[in-house]
């Protein structure tokens, strides 16, 4: 039993890869950077064939018209006091930039799953809330 679930486990694995990285080929857009209180893109630019960023103040909506999608950030970082709000929908966030990904604020997405994918790194403050599932 213990090698069938660790057998289960390692193809969910696989898939996950394969599908960011098929993503990372499909979508041609970047968000030139991490949902930030300054949000240093445009209130409204689609960062994906189906998924739009817009923001006000220190809050950040992304939204979708596919149930799963994939995301490829220049950099993702949230601030304390700002708020990631997903629209409930499944999320693949890879991250292509040099930094490490520091999450000390909210990120929300009620219903929906969210994978955050950095290869230099994720650290969550003391002060970080992830409301998921």
């Amino acid at each position: 039993m213990g090698k069938y679930r660790t057998r289960e486990l390692t193809q969910r694995v696989r898939y996950a890869l394969l599908a960011g990285v098929a993503g990372a080929f499909l979508i041609p857009q970047v968000a030139a950077a991490a949902p930030t209180g300054e949000h240093d893109y445009t209130a409204g630019v689609t960062v994906g064939r189906a998924v739009t960023a817009s923001g006000t103040g220190t809050d950040t909506n992304i939204t979708a018209t596919a149930a799963n999608n994939v995301i490829k950030w220049a950099d993702y970082s949230v601030k304390q006091g700002e708020t990631v709000n997903y629209d409930g929908k499944n999320y693949l966030n890879i991250v292509t930039g040099g930094n490490t990904s520091a999450i000390n604020g909210t990120i929300n997405n009620a219903g929906g799953d969210l994978y955050l994918v950095n290869p230099n790194g994720v650290i969550f403050g003391k002060t970080a809330s992830v409301n998921v599932g």
